[in-house]
């Protein structure tokens, strides 16, 4: 299954790459420290056993994850970029660095974290989110 497009922002500029905006809902000290540091396998670990990172194309179902997130602060939620060719890779690459569940739900594994910290721009916390 291919990356959804239904929430690809505008391309800018001559011969810019097409980026899917998505959303990760938390709290809003994990959002900051994601903003501030990037995605660490061992602090994702602290919360969700495996240590994947979630991420939606829909702000609802990101808002719905930040008002449950299991640290209990400030519901927050993480918007980012990432470019659609470096999405589609982590879905391709045997074996796969990330699931794409449905049609705008994407789960990353902690071998993408390097990949993801790379590649997210335009990073902007948003909290409290209803």
């Amino acid at each position: 299954m291919g990356p959804a497009t239904g929430e690809e922002a505008p391309e800018s500029g001559a011969g810019a790459a097409r980026v899917i905006r998505l959303h990760h809902g938390t709290d809003l000290g994990s959002a900051n420290d994601i903003d501030a540091n990037g995605l660490d396998a061992a602090r994702a670990a602290a919360f969700n056993g495996g240590g994947e990172f979630w991420a939606t194309v829909d702000v609802a179902v990101a808002d719905m994850f930040a008002q449950v997130n299991p640290a209990s602060g400030i519901p927050a939620r993480l918007d980012f970029d990432l470019p659609v060719t470096v999405l589609a890779a982590l879905l391709t690459v045997n074996p796969p660095r990330a699931y794409q569940h449905g049609a705008d739900v994407y789960e990353f594994l902690p071998t993408a974290f390097a990949t993801l910290n790379a590649h997210m721009t335009n990073r902007q916390v948003l909290a409290p989110v209803p």
